[in-house]
């Protein structure tokens, strides 16, 4: 049979988080080289004169047997009641996702409103609020509705809090070439770490500030580096008219 020690790590499926239940449970397929069996690519050998593809044939139905014991192990039981009259693995899958993909228009229309109307929550981390965006594209695509990457981007910036707004102005300032799904990603979460880091200190501000208790002036620019997110700017503190100190970085 399947190994068991692949499937205790996936929650049993309830009838929630589809999406996120079919990619584990495609991995451990894989994993176990029965993907093809449960999705019907891999069909079961003819016999064939004198059982001349016996071996074969057992061999498939051995892998059908263990393709079906990992689908039906890692549902729950109220979904196992649609599968009770199931005579295959692929007849499971197929009727798992008939019922949770479903391919209507109205379904279709529900997915893009869901899409469109996405805003990141202010408890996400940049993270899961990328994760969520994709998740709801790959919904799409699993009902027929494709969503390019560009689109995805264009959402996941469109839907950033107006902190960022330094790293959007800095972000399309970018080649075209460099604005993949991956290096936004990668922008973005080393963005969030900065301001993680930065969480204990005043925020710099891009017009001049000035501390009027010892007569300094403070001019940064701020966030400019779309690489590395610093700052660059300096200070300058008069005393009588007087310069006494300053720096430039």
């Amino acid at each position: 049979m399947a190994d068991v020690s692949d499937l205790k790590n996936i929650p049993k499926f309830n009838g929630q988080n589809f999406q996120l239940w079919k990619f584990q449970i495609k991995a451990v397929l894989v994993a176990q080289d029965l993907l093809e069996i449960v999705e019907g690519t891999e069909t079961k050998p003819v016999a064939g004169a004198d059982n001349a593809n016996a071996t074969k044939v057992k061999e498939w139905t051995e892998k059908n047997a263990k393709a079906m014991f990992a689908l039906s192990s890692s549902i729950d039981y109220s979904q196992l009641d649609y599968l009770v009259n199931c005579a295959s693995p692929n007849e499971m899958w197929k009727k798992l996702s008939n019922i949770h993909e479903q391919k209507s228009t109205s379904n279709k229309l529900a997915l893009t409103t869901k899409f469109h109307e996405y805003r990141k929550s202010p408890n996400d981390f940049i993270a899961q609020h990328v994760a969520n965006i994709e998740n709801i594209a790959s919904q799409l695509k699993d009902i027929g509705q494709t969503v390019s990457d560009v689109m995805i981007m264009a959402k996941i910036i469109s839907t950033l809090p107006s902190k960022y707004n330094a790293f959007i102005s800095a972000w399309d300032s970018v080649p075209d070439t460099d604005q993949t799904m991956d290096k936004l990603r990668e922008r973005l979460l080393r963005e969030e770490t900065r301001m993680s880091a930065d969480d204990d200190i005043p925020r710099a501000f891009a017009a001049t500030t000035i501390d009027t208790k010892n007569n300094g002036r403070k001019q940064p620019d701020y966030a400019a580096d779309v690489d590395t997110r610093r700052s660059t700017g300096g200070y300058l503190f008069m005393l009588s008219d007087g310069c006494i100190t300053w720096s430039s970085k």
